[in-house]
């Protein structure tokens, strides 16, 4: 008897460590880097990967265009963002593996017409991580990056997202950001923006061939359509705004100094205030931060902190023009609220909220929008002298 009880544990316990037995070896995957998404010549959806070959995997070879280096690229079109991708696996020996999967890449034609059905597939998708950076390519096909060589990454998906994450935000985390953003009650959302920028000196080794360019952001109104673009600047202070960035760095011309000052702003922070007075809304942005002083081309001593206190003041109300200048923009022109005002209005007066939602676009447009930065400078340097100190010049 005792011996049939621990044949039947032993049974048992074989039926619960099966767990892996349909694994695929990594080897056996098609381990792909990039996808992009087009609108094909017959009006079909058309995607892109980009795939390591895996023969070239180890060594080290430079990623190259359409195929060079370690990675090829296969294509395929459907009816459906779904067919399609199914018939890009029909042309690979491999099943896709999009764990590795670093970017996706959007043409602007086919952001124009809206990628609700891609972002829809993709979150059912139990195999496609999330931990993705999502853009938009300007003027462009998506996959004219993925054909793009960067002499210092071995394929151009990687050096799309190491190059985001140089501008201080969380680049893989990006379309995570527009899965939430494109459901909550504002439900308008901004992704990254690409050009692809040739090279215009003759001989020039810098960036050979076509170069990938952050552009900004690119605008998607509530049925995820793109509506428009945000320059490089205007990206940045969306993206302080919205708590998506880590530091800035800012050149400012200080008039009572007579020249300019450098500076890196970190520790952004920011404080959206609505309040409602009778059917007026109004919302107060609050952006703060600390400087650290890396050039100073003006005449001020910055050891003295009166100088100090005229560079901080200049420095914020150039940022306050700038911010400015953006809510007119995409209040006016976009009338897209892609800074979670309605999210805001929504928490503090949520019986308000309820009256407007369906008009929130219109009185977006028409919102008080306010702003105030302080910026706190920390730091100077190891000396305070300004460009009137010569060399050689002695106290």
């Amino acid at each position: 008897m005792k011996k049939s009880f621990i044949f039947i544990i032993f049974f048992l316990s074989l039926l619960v460590m099966t767990g892996c037995w349909d694994a695929k070896e990594l080897n056996e995957q098609a381990i792909v880097l990039g996808f992009s998404w087009d609108v094909a010549k017959n009006g079909s959806y058309q995607v892109s990967g980009q795939f390591l070959i895996p023969s070239k995997m180890s060594t080290g070879e430079k990623g190259g265009s359409g195929g060079e280096g370690n990675t090829f690229i296969a294509t395929a079109n459907g009816k459906s963002v779904y067919e399609a991708r199914q018939n890009l696996q029909t042309k690979l020996s491999r099943q896709i593996f999009k764990n590795q999967r670093q970017s996706i890449y959007i043409g602007e034609r086919l952001a124009k017409r809206g990628i609700k059905d891609i972002l829809d597939m993709i979150i059912r998708d139990p195999e496609a991580g999330i931990r993705t950076d999502i853009s938009v390519v300007k003027g462009k096909q998506g996959v004219d990056v993925l054909k793009t060589s960067y002499p210092l990454e071995s394929n151009s998906s990687q050096a799309s997202l190491k190059i985001h994450k140089q501008l201080g935000t969380a680049a893989n985390a990006t379309f995570l950001n527009l899965v939430v953003t494109s459901t909550n009650v504002s439900n308008s959302s901004s992704v990254p923006a690409w050009t692809l920028a040739s090279s215009s000196s003759k001989g020039s080794e810098e960036l050979p061939q076509s170069s990938i360019r952050f552009a900004g952001n690119a605008i998607l109104n509530e049925d995820l359509k793109l509506v428009g673009f945000l320059n490089l600047e205007e990206a940045k202070d969306q993206m302080w705004i919205t708590e998506k960035l880590s530091y800035r760095n800012k050149t400012v011309f200080i008039p009572q100094g007579d020249g300019e000052v450098s500076l890196e702003v970190r520790n952004l922070q920011s404080n959206i205030r609505p309040t409602i007075q009778g059917n007026k809304i109004k919302v107060h942005i609050t952006l703060t931060g600390d400087g650290d002083v890396k050039q100073n081309r003006t005449a001020f001593d910055l050891t003295q902190s009166t100088k100090v206190n005229i560079v901080e003041k200049e420095v914020e109300e150039q940022f306050e023009r700038s911010v400015l200048r953006l809510m007119k923009k995409l209040q006016k022109e976009y009338k897209t609220d892609i800074f979670g005002f309605g999210s805001a209005i929504h928490r503090k007066y949520p019986a308000h909220w309820k009256q407007i939602k369906n008009e929130w676009k219109q009185e977006f447009a028409k919102a008080d929008v306010s702003v105030d930065v302080n910026i706190a400078i920390r730091f100077i340097g190891l000396t305070g002298a300004s460009k009137s100190t010569s060399v050689g010049e002695t106290e």
